[in-house]
């Protein structure tokens, strides 16, 4: 998981061959306003199965989708 706005880390991910699998929005908070409400925070979900990982580096990458 990893934050959108954390592109580092999600450029990272996906470099290393992580595929995204899904955005939730709003799914977390971390912080409140001056309000007392939560300032919710969307969310990166990526995945890597466990043969794509030993196949990284292959000329010929898994692709990212299959259907």
């Amino acid at each position: 998981m990893c934050n959108p706005v954390n592109k580092p880390s999600w450029k990272l991910l996906e470099r290393l061959g992580f595929r995204r699998e899904g955005c939730l929005i709003k799914n977390v908070y971390f912080t409140t306003d001056a309000a007392g409400n939560p300032v919710w925070a969307d969310t990166y979900i990526y995945a890597i199965l466990a043969t794509e990982w030993s196949s990284e580096g292959q000329e010929n990458p898994a692709p990212l989708c299959r259907y």
